[in-house]
């Protein structure tokens, strides 16, 4: 099954090249990478040189969800779409690991959002294609305290849809954020708990509000 590679960022970011090394070297062959960049920002994306990354242009701002709104209607509907942050570089054995389960998705268990049923999107998490159908419709109908905390509705998606997440454990694999200058291990998210705090409350916050809005649904 063939697998594309998701991913988005901003403005400051754009010369970032990690995630895209985080892509080409995994150890599991990706068939494409797709850098989904909002029409209406000022981007350059000439910085990147591969031929196997594909830059996308959608006409629509998703927020942090761009990484998955902006990309997948690029992908046949038989693949996996393997989605990271922009900041973060990942060893060569992520992508393996998370498609050794064989699960339409997976994500790692230790952020905020998987607690109330989310996925953990700076650890990096895969989706089958096929389970997308009706995501924009979906994205459409959020509460505005949703709309960037996208790793919590974009489990709540899967939720609405039926579509359970398989949770997997810490295998301690290390990363280094270039933005923050730190370094951390891959699914032990203890030394991030200062600086998600933020994150934990909006999760909650959305994860409420849309619970409540759906009741009938969820």
């Amino acid at each position: 099954m063939s697998i594309y590679g998701c991913y988005t960022t901003i403005l400051s970011r754009e010369n970032y090249s990690s995630a895209i090394y985080s892509f080409l070297r995994q150890s599991m062959p990706i068939e494409q990478v797709i850098l989904s960049l909002p029409l209406h920002t000022n981007y350059n994306s000439r910085h990147i040189k591969d031929k196997r990354v594909n830059v996308v242009r959608p006409a629509h701002d998703y927020g942090p969800g761009t990484k998955l709104l902006g990309c997948y209607k690029y992908v046949p509907e038989d693949s996996y779409i393997f989605i990271i942050d922009d900041d973060i570089e990942y060893l060569p054995d992520l992508l393996k690991t998370l498609y050794s389960y064989n699960k339409s998705v997976v994500s790692f268990d230790t952020c905020s959002a998987a607690s109330l049923g989310g996925v953990c999107g700076f650890e990096g998490y895969l989706v089958k294609k096929n389970t997308l159908s009706n995501i924009e419709t979906f994205y459409n109908s959020l509460p505005k305290e949703c709309i960037y905390v996208d790793d919590m509705w974009i489990g709540l998606y899967f939720a609405y849809m039926n579509v359970s997440v398989r949770y997997i454990k810490s295998i301690k694999h290390s990363f280094f954020t270039r933005i923050q200058s730190w370094r951390s291990t891959l699914f032990d998210c203890k030394s991030l708990s200062h600086k998600t705090l933020s994150h934990k409350l909006k999760n909650k916050e959305c994860f409420d509000i849309f619970t409540n809005k759906h009741i009938n649904l969820i």
